[in-house]
């Protein structure tokens, strides 16, 4: 299986709130161990900035010092999107979005995933009611999600 994107995103971390960083160190670390060749974007945001423990596991770093409040709650679009063009431009063509603090624990879910053959698969909070389209776990072909 080639190299897939793993961009791990809506992360702020506000002054304070740094004990977020262990989190995420388990989360990549999990992810390295998954005998999947990942290709890492971290995207996020807040004054706190990730140490340089994480920042040398991920392929990529995406990090406003600045928090941005108007991102929380609408799906952080901008570091999504910058996360995307980083792994179109990079080659990689699949792609899996999460939370930064979420994890796969079955490693069966990738093979599955691809072997549905579509170009996209959203999940998490999608309410067709409210014609909302949940972007926390998201995966498929790197450059039809970045449209």
């Amino acid at each position: 299986m080639s190299k897939i994107g793993l961009i791990l995103s809506h992360l702020f971390v506000r002054e304070g709130e740094e004990y977020k960083f262990d989190m995420v160190d388990y989360v990549i670390k999990h992810h390295r161990n998954m005998n999947q060749d990942w290709c890492i974007v971290l995207a996020g945001h807040g004054p706190s900035t990730p140490p340089t423990a994480i920042r040398e596991q991920v392929d990529h770093l995406i990090w406003n010092p600045i928090f941005q409040e108007n991102e929380v709650g609408t799906g952080h679009p901008k570091l999504c999107v910058e996360s995307l063009q980083y792994l179109n431009e990079s080659g990689i063509h699949s792609t899996l979005k999460l939370r930064a603090l979420d994890y796969i624990k079955d490693e069966q879910v990738l093979p599955s995933l691809h072997s549905l053959g579509k170009k996209a698969l959203v999940s998490e909070q999608t309410s067709l009611s409210l014609n909302k389209i949940g972007d926390l776990f998201i995966f498929g072909d790197t450059q039809f999600l970045g449209l």
